[in-house]
């Protein structure tokens, strides 16, 4: 039997996401909404799409899996960003996302991501 130690990152984050995705099934059989319920079986399904062979994309999927399963373990169902849209095809960071989400709800705060990485260093570079 293989020790706590032998076990990789990887085989580690992978383990994480089975039960986080039990238990978010578990807690997703009691919402009373067929649409909710529908909505949280996207997100599953496209959780369970992504790449579970490199350790970033296996540690963004737990991200948003333990977001899910700390949301639908409250009194009240109520879903937050990023669940209340469909979920996109590839996955960025959870804070990237959600920082995203929010500066579209207030033009003035900064986007994060690699395409505002590159206005910045543009816009620096021109002050330059």
């Amino acid at each position: 039997m293989a020790s706590v130690q032998d076990v990789s990152p990887l085989d580690r984050l992978n383990r994480e996401f089975i039960e986080a995705v039990r238990e978010i099934m578990y807690l997703a059989i009691k919402i009373d909404s067929p649409y909710d319920r529908v909505k949280v079986m996207h997100w599953v399904r496209r959780l369970r799409e992504q790449d579970d062979t490199k350790l970033r994309a296996a540690q963004i999927r737990n991200e948003y899996a333990q977001y899910l399963r700390i949301m639908l373990s409250g009194e009240t169902l109520y879903f937050c960003a990023p669940f209340k849209k469909e979920p996109p095809e590839v996955l960025a960071p959870l804070p990237e996302a959600l920082t995203n989400m929010m500066s579209e709800k207030c033009p003035d705060l900064p986007k994060t991501g690699k395409e505002c990485e590159y206005t910045i260093t543009f816009v620096v570079l021109k002050a330059i």
